[in-house]
């Protein structure tokens, strides 16, 4: 690499790591001030559970349609608009109190947040060398929990001075502030970037690799179809149980809301061994992504086994036990969301897949934050823990059935790229 961009890719990756890092603190505000908004009689606990809806179905969307935009669009302009769009929502979130304009508004800021993740991932996997891309993949993971406990801390701050406004008003600030940021840093990287596209990228620059395949057809030949399936169980561990898990705790040791809710906010973090776990694993011993998964799925079934057979008994062992469950669940996730679809950057369409796996991952966690609910509703704690057995059984058979697919898919991509 030339002397004059030895930091170039680290700078870019820490632009990339802090816009989506950022983006968490935009898209959290509102469920951290919710309950502040109903006690001032803005909304119902109902119409807030619609509004937290609207974000997730339009996030989802989005991530279908910005996802392929993302293959097309300079990733300047993708993320540092998606950015200031979200910037401008959580303002507009702070200055309104009509509830029907709040769902607009928070309808809007979703697909906003949902320009952010697919670039992200096509910066890594076309504008990084090898050793540095998959240090990204790794580390990238690290900003679901950077930008968490930013905006509970934030939450903290702001709740506890009764200003739920100033909460959404720092959030748009902090927005704004990364946006020109972004712009800035993508404008002075913009001789490195042409730099590694000729010497990094397998993505031909005038497209010619990308015209000689179809997307679709190539996502069953190569065997990455699989990977919807499996996001769609990991959604649910993922997301739809940690959502659930304060009211596990709650309903079977009678944990305090406070005592769960840090618990809640530590999870991330200790989620995070799991995806290093993960990647180490997989560029070390396994090499082969879907593998990985199943290792991921099967570690995380022997932790349910455990946790429906022991976790009664005692209150940390419980939380030790879903913590490992839920970190296996992000190292699948980071296999899934990151490792697939960078194989599909030499024929320009990292983004587009992982746009589309991003979207069926929320639809997963959006329709599993209701089921789970009613099944503990109706059936109690212990079955509600057995069906978490079997959606991981089912992503250990997917992921289990896609190996050898993959295997040779991967081989197929290599011969895309080479034409």
């Amino acid at each position: 690499m030339e002397t004059k961009f030895k930091k170039s890719p680290y700078i870019l990756f820490a632009l990339c790591f802090t816009a989506y890092a950022v983006s968490y603190i935009t898209k959290l505000c509102f469920s951290i001030s919710m309950a502040g908004m109903i006690d001032r009689g803005y909304i119902t606990l109902a119409f807030g559970g619609g509004i937290g809806t609207g974000f997730l179905f339009c996030y989802g969307c989005g991530q279908f349609i910005n996802g392929r935009l993302g293959d097309k669009i300079n990733p300047k302009y993708m993320v540092g608009f998606g950015l200031l769009i979200s910037a401008l929502c959580n303002f507009g979130m702070a200055f309104t109190e009509n509830r029907y304009l709040l769902l607009a508004i928070w309808c809007i800021n979703g697909f906003g947040c949902s320009m952010l993740w697919a670039p992200v991932l096509r910066c890594i996997s076309e504008y990084l060398p090898e050793d540095v891309k998959i240090k990204a993949g790794t580390y990238v993971s690290a900003t679901i929990p950077a930008g968490t406990l930013a905006a509970y801390g934030l939450g903290g701050i702001f709740l506890d001075l009764s200003s739920y406004r100033g909460l959404f008003v720092c959030a748009g600030i902090i927005g704004l502030i990364m946006a020109v940021i972004w712009f800035y840093g993508f404008t002075r990287l913009e001789g490195y970037i042409a730099f590694a596209r000729e010497n990094f990228s397998s993505r031909r620059n005038d497209g010619s690799n990308e015209k000689k395949v179809k997307f679709l057809p190539l996502l069953f030949t190569t065997g990455a179809v699989f990977a919807v399936g499996c996001i769609l169980f990991n959604g649910v561990l993922k997301d739809g149980v940690t959502l659930w898990l304060p009211s596990y705790l709650n309903d079977f040791f009678g944990v305090s809301d406070s005592t769960a809710s840090v618990i809640l906010i530590i999870l991330p973090v200790i989620n995070l061994l799991g995806a290093f776990f993960a990647v180490r694993l997989n560029s070390k011993i396994i090499k082969n992504e879907f593998a990985t998964a199943f290792v991921m799925f099967t570690i995380s079934l022997l932790g349910i086994v455990m946790l429906f057979l022991f976790g009664k008994y005692s209150v940390i062992l419980a939380a030790l036990l879903v913590s490992v469950f839920t970190s296996t669940m992000l190292g699948a996730n980071t296999m899934l969301l990151t490792f697939v679809p960078m194989n599909f950057a030499v024929v320009g369409r990292a983004s587009t897949l992982t746009g589309m796996l991003d979207a069926f991952s929320y639809l997963a966690s959006a329709v599993s934050a209701v089921t789970i609910g009613v099944v503990a509703e109706k059936y109690g704690w212990s079955v509600t823990i057995l069906s978490w057995g079997g959606v991981a059984f089912g992503g250990l058979v997917i992921s289990a059935f896609a190996i050898p697919f993959w295997k040779k898919g991967r081989k197929l991509l290599d011969y895309y790229g080479k034409l």
